[in-house]
């Protein structure tokens, strides 16, 4: 076991994605389209993201630790 069975242990930890480099992903740092933002639409964004992060820290903190 190499370790990589973890990321899909759960179904919480499905279609995660944290880019460890922004830089890779973007020029300018940022994604979509601020013009089309409003503060309804920031607020529904951070509670999905607050959501699911909840589910993952879950996820992740039931998840078997091996000591090799």
């Amino acid at each position: 076991a190499d370790g990589g069975e973890l990321l899909f242990a759960s179904d919480a930890l499905r279609g995660v994605f944290m880019p460890l480099d922004m830089k890779r992903q973007t020029r300018q740092g940022g994604t979509g389209y601020p013009s089309l933002a409003t503060a309804e639409k920031g607020k529904l964004l951070m509670d999905v993201i607050v959501a699911k992060g909840i589910e993952v820290i879950k996820a992740l903190c039931a998840a078997p630790i091996s000591v090799q």
